[in-house]
């Protein structure tokens, strides 16, 4: 287990998770991968593109900007829920 935990960044603190937390660690990995493979992937066809696409194209159609958030507020707001002061 030690050999996989270097592919993961951890070190000895492997044998302190629990099953549920290494599972999510090599999800994370795993996703990671994956992540660059396709950005791999998309700068190898993009390089052999004759004509770029626009950015905005390229980039798909995104969220609406979202409203700025007061975290003073939020933060008292959860402490009240759970009676702090």
């Amino acid at each position: 287990m030690v050999r996989y935990a270097g592919l993961l960044g951890l070190g000895r603190e492997v044998w302190d998770l629990t099953p549920a937390e290494l599972n999510a660690q090599v999800q994370g990995s795993n996703r990671r991968q994956r992540e660059l493979y396709e950005a791999a992937w998309l700068t190898a066809a993009l390089m052999r593109a004759k004509r770029l696409p626009s950015l905005k194209k390229l980039l798909g159609p995104g969220q609406a900007p979202r409203a700025p958030v007061d975290r003073e507020a939020e933060w008292r707001a959860i402490k009240e829920k759970f009676g702090e002061k």
